[in-house]
């Protein structure tokens, strides 16, 4: 469903980001790293609607790079972010998965739920 599909999308963008923030924004040279972040700026809401896996994408790094003032980014930092990513992930899952629709069936199938609306 929709909770499996933007779990997927962004644990993805955020791997991905995670890679493109390793390779790319460790120790760029301040006026590139000025010009990432007005370019990111400028397109994140735009790939928001379009495309969440590449709003993802493009979110990680930015957060690095605002997170770290423009200083460099540590590994580390790439790696926390990476894992707390797949630990989110994964509760997403197990609550949107396993959890969720369980207590979506047993709240509709209460006669409680029922709500009577007049015609």
């Amino acid at each position: 469903g929709a909770a499996l599909s933007r779990t997927v999308q962004r644990g993805l963008g955020t791997f991905v980001g995670v890679a493109i923030g390793g390779l790319v924004l460790v120790g760029l040279p301040d006026p590139l790293v000025i010009a990432f972040v007005a370019v990111v700026g400028a397109v994140r809401g735009h790939l928001r609607i379009a495309n969440y896996t590449a709003y993802a994408m493009v979110m990680t790094p930015l957060v690095m790079v605002l997170l770290t003032a423009g200083r460099p980014v540590p590994s580390s930092l790439l790696w926390e972010r990476a894992g707390d990513t797949g630990i989110g992930c994964l509760i997403a899952l197990v609550v949107g998965q396993l959890l969720w629709p369980a207590m979506y069936r047993l709240s509709t199938s209460s006669p409680w739920s029922r709500r009577r609306f007049p015609k």
